[in-house]
This record gives C-alpha cells, structure tokens and sequence, in this order.
C-alpha cells in the first residue's frame, strides 16, 4: 500500500512540474505561433475569419517568406560542418584522433544524420527551435548501440529557469506527447496499461490535459461506452537533475575525474583501480533523474544513465532563455506584402473598365451606351 502511494507521489509530482513548466514557458502559445509559422511557410498565409471578411475581394499570396527560407536552407546544404578529431590532451595519439573520428562517421552514417541535421535545422529555422534525442536503443542489437531522432519541437518543454544555451545548465527538460495504450503496454508492460484502463474507469484521472476519451466527434453522437474508452494518455517524460551521493575515480597524476558506473560492483571497481592505478572518491553532485509517468501512473523512475540530457537543442537565435527563428520576423512583412497587393489588385479590378466621364453633347455619329 505504501509503495502504490509513493507510486502516486511521484506521479503527482511530475505533473505539477509538467503544468508548471508548460504555464510559465508559456508553451501554448509557442505552439501556436509554430503552426503559424508552419503554415506561411508553406502558403496558408490568410485566415478563415479574414477570407470571409473580404469576400469577392482577391486575397493574394506573394510567398517571399518560402524563397527567404529556402535560400537559408541552401546556403546551410552547403556549408555543413563534418566532425573530426584532434588529439589535444596530454597522452593522446593521432591514431586515437583518426579512431574516434570513424567512430562517429559510423554512428552519423547508421542514423542518416544528414538528413536529420537538415530537419533540425530547418525546425529551428522555421519553428523557433530544433531537438535531437540521443541515446543508446537495444531494439536491433542486444549490446546497444546509438539512436539519434528529431524530435518534434511542441512537444519540448524548456526548462522555465534556463537562461543559457547549453543544456547542461538546465534544470530539467520535459518531453510530452500522447500514446495509445498498446503504446504503452508494448514499451513499458501489460500492468502499466491495466493500472491507467482501470483509473479512467474509476474516473480518477486528472482531467482532458492527461487522458482523451472515445473518437473525436461530439459527445452528443457518442455511446456512454465510446465516452468512457481511452483513446490515448499523455506521457510526461522529464529529466531533472537532483543531488545524489556519487563515487568517482581520481586519476592521482593528472587530477582527472570520471564517475563510477552505478551497476559495477565492488569487484570491478577495485580491478580498474588496480589496473590504473586510480583512487575512489565519494562526493555530493547533481545527477540525472529520469522520470516517466501517465497520469497517475509511474512508467519509469529511476537515474538516467547518461551523464546528461537526452535532448540536444539548436536554435538560431538564443537570447537570456528565449530562443527565436527566422520565420516568425517574416511573419508581419509578409502580411504587409500579402495585404497591400490585395489592395492594389482590387482598386485596379474597380476602376478599370468602370466607365467614361463626358460633357454632354461631346459625342458625335455614336450613342452613349456605344
């Protein structure tokens, strides 16, 4: 009993720090200012309310916005950076330089980075900002090996106190998005999604935000089954860091610090220790906390095993906690552009071919209507 209301605890918790982060990085707004810019870039440049307000009037779209990225776009197709290595520090070889370097074109090849950078880049461009995720993935080899993903942009949430642009002086990154229940009984277990069926039932969830119901019609036209049925769960997938009780091996010559994997045991650490000739140290530091919940229920929580965030950022412009594209400068003089040609489009249509003025009398040998 105790366990199960830790178990909701945690749970709870992780949606007052989703709630929280989502309000005072005022994330819906971001999200609707990403769809805006989505669609200028691809031409929905006019609104239904402004289109009926205008009638037969024409309602021109001039997409200067689409060149202005797209010449962005291609000056960047053409100026990507590769990574290579250099021995720098003190012991290292070129050989090693040369190793690692292959390493990772190996790792960018497999996960056709390329065309990932591209979508990242073009995100940050057009929609404020871009995210990669990576990690290392088990699906295909048992040994695992690194899986690098874009991850859609709405569904990042900055962490609310971040003022700098690298993630590692962040606090926490929270990523949200809706999952079936074979989504979640296929990646986290059969009980997982019983547990949620079983408090939508009960009605003790935490409202819409976290749980949707039944098809996407109207009430009216659905069954009290259809209503009740979940149709998908919000998953808040959060790291944070939090202080922790962390060993450490100490290289005595040069100073140098590494942390002691958590899974090693006693054995191991005192092998390394002897093969190195390195010492063990025991200090107070901020690690990784990974936790995964859907409603009230706790998917995972437990330390990441990555020495830092998953999420990755690129945005083009980054300033105290603000991160800003391009598009979104684009956006008023489009509409400006859009806006005026319309005009002028309509006052031509409106007096060319309206008709002459002329004194009476002035004609001669044809009628008026001629």
């Amino acid at each position: 009993m105790a366990d199960i209301e830790n178990q909701v605890a945690v749970a709870h918790d992780n949606w007052v720090a989703f709630n929280e982060a989502w309000a005072s990085t005022e994330h819906d707004e971001y999200v609707e200012l990403a769809d805006k810019c989505d669609e200028f870039y691809v031409g929905n440049q006019w609104d239904d309310a402004t289109l009926e307000a205008l009638g037969d009037r024409p309602a021109l779209t001039i997409n200067l916005a689409l060149r202005t990225i797209n010449a962005i776009l291609g000056h960047y197709s053409t100026s990507r950076a590769d990574i290579v290595f250099k021995p720098k520090r003190a012991g290292a070889t070129e050989q090693q330089a040369q190793t690692l370097t292959r390493v990772v074109e190996s790792i960018l090849d497999e996960n056709a980075f390329e065309h990932l950078e591209k979508q990242v880049f073009s995100d940050g461009i057009i929609d404020d900002r871009g995210y990669f995720d990576v990690r290392m993935d088990f699906e295909g080899n048992v040994l695992g090996e690194v899986k690098i993903t874009a991850r859609d942009p709405r569904t990042v949430i900055l962490d609310p106190n971040a003022t700098d642009y690298d993630p590692a002086t962040w606090t926490q990154v929270i990523v949200t998005d809706w999952y079936s229940l074979d989504d979640i009984e296929q990646l986290y277990g059969a009980d997982k999604a019983e547990q949620l069926r079983n408090y939508a039932e009960m009605g003790r969830t935490y409202g819409t935000r976290s749980i949707r119901f039944g098809e996407p019609r109207t009430e009216r036209t659905q069954s009290q089954a259809e209503q009740k049925r979940v149709r998908a769960v919000r998953v808040v997938d959060r790291q944070y860091r939090r202080l922790a009780m962390v060993r450490e091996f100490v290289d005595l010559t040069t100073g140098d610090t590494r942390p002691v994997p958590q899974h090693w045991d006693e054995a191991r650490i005192a092998s390394v220790k002897k093969m190195y000739g390195l010492a063990v140290r025991k200090r107070m530091a901020k690690r990784v906390r990974w936790t995964v919940t859907a409603d009230h229920v706790v998917l995972l929580d437990e330390w990441s095993p990555y020495d830092e965030f998953t999420i990755v950022p690129f945005f083009p412009y980054f300033r105290r906690g603000k991160p800003a594209g391009v598009m979104r400068q684009l956006i008023s003089p489009q509409e400006q552009l859009n806006k005026t040609e319309s005009q002028n489009l309509h006052i031509v249509n409106t007096t060319a071919n309206s008709g002459w003025v002329l004194e009476e009398g002035a004609l001669a040998n044809m009628t008026e209507d001629e």
